[in-house]
C-alpha cells in the first residue's frame, strides 16, 4: 500500500469513529437515566420512615422500591413525599441545607423543600410521592402522575 493510500484509509477510519463516537454520546445525552418514576416498577405500600425520627425541613433520602424518595417533615403532623429524581431527565436531586432547597447537580434546577420548581429548565415540580400516616409510619404506595 502506497503511503498516499494509507494515510486517506488512516484519515477515514478516524473520522468514523469520531462519528461514531459523537453520535453515540448525542444519543445517550438525549435519553433519561432508567427509573420507575413511570408506574411501571411501582413498589407497592411500603413504609419508608417514622414521623418521630423526622426532622422539620431536613429531607430524609431513603429507598422506594427501585428509586430513591425524599420524605420531607413540614410540620408536627404534615410530611411531604418526593422522587429523588429531576423531573428534567432524571439525575437525582440534592438537599442543599444552607439554602434548604433541593438542587440538581447536572442541570442546575432548583426547588423548594415542598418540591416547587424555583429556576432551572425542568419542566414541572418535583414528582409527588402517594402517602399517607399510619401508626406513626409514612407509608408510601406510589407516585402521582
Amino acid at each position: 500500500m502506497e503511503r498516499r493510500n494509507f494515510l486517506v484509509w488512516a484519515a477515514g477510519a478516524s473520522l468514523g469513529a469520531s462519528a461514531i463516537f459523537i453520535g453515540a454520546t448525542v444519543i445517550q445525552a438525549m435519553i433519561p437515566p432508567a427509573r420507575s418514576v413511570d408506574g411501571k416498577k411501582n413498589a407497592g405500600k411500603i413504609a419508608v420512615a417514622r414521623v418521630s425520627d423526622l426532622e422539620v425541613n431536613k429531607p430524609h433520602l431513603t429507598d422506594y422500591g427501585e428509586d430513591k424518595i425524599f420524605v420531607v417533615k413540614a410540620s408536627g403532623t404534615e410530611v411531604h413525599v418526593f422522587d429523588a429524581a429531576c423531573p428534567h431527565v432524571g439525575c437525582q436531586l440534592i438537599f442543599n441545607p444552607e439554602t434548604v432547597e433541593f438542587d440538581c447537580p447536572c442541570h442546575k434546577s432548583v426547588f423548594t423543600v415542598k418540591g416547587v420548581r424555583l429556576r432551572g429548565p425542568a419542566p414541572r415540580n418535583m414528582i409527588s410521592a402517594v402517602s399517607q400516616i399510619v401508626n406513626g409510619e409514612v407509608v408510601v404506595s406510589g407516585f402521582r402522575a
